[in-house]
């Protein structure tokens, strides 16, 4: 298991530079939104749309950037291992409901270990973004198996 933590650049001011709309509360951010010039140049994970969905089902609400139609195209990877989108908290989301993480986390898990039940050790990588109260940024990196995922609520919590 790997959990790596990193300072990045502001999300906001780089979606606004996009043209795109402000996040406020969970959102799922392209996955090369750091080096995008343009929105054309965007890509995304395959398995947005499974947790897009997830989210839907269990009435978690988020902000969606894009429409249906201009969706940015998907990375497709074709290994034994999950490549989640990279999930973005925003602070005020935090603040307001801080057992959102928990949740979103427990969800993900449960999907993953029903995934790879009956199969040899899967693996998973997912980047979150967490928005800080003085508008900083920081992105955790995680990789390793489904039932280690819930590790990640620990290191959200020490960053909020």
């Amino acid at each position: 298991m790997s959990i790596q933590i990193t300072d990045v650049a502001s999300v906001s001011k780089k979606l606004e530079s996009l043209g795109l709309g402000k996040v406020n509360g969970l959102s799922l951010l392209p996955d090369n939104l750091d080096d995008a010039k343009s929105v054309d140049q965007l890509l995304q994970q395959t398995e947005a749309d499974t947790v897009r969905t997830l989210l839907r089902i269990n009435k978690i609400p988020y902000t969606e950037l894009f429409d249906d139609e201009h969706q940015p195209p998907y990375i497709q990877n074709y290994s034994y291992e999950w490549f989640g989108p990279t999930l973005l908290f925003s602070a005020s989301l935090l603040t307001q409901d801080p057992n959102l993480t928990t949740v979103i986390l427990g969800l993900l898990t449960n999907y993953l270990s029903d995934l790879f039940k009956g199969g040899s050790q899967g693996k998973v990588s997912l980047n979150i973004v967490i928005e800080s109260a003085d508008g900083s940024y920081k992105k955790i990196a995680y990789e390793g198996s489904p039932e280690n995922l819930n590790s990640v609520v620990a290191v959200v919590e020490r960053l909020k």
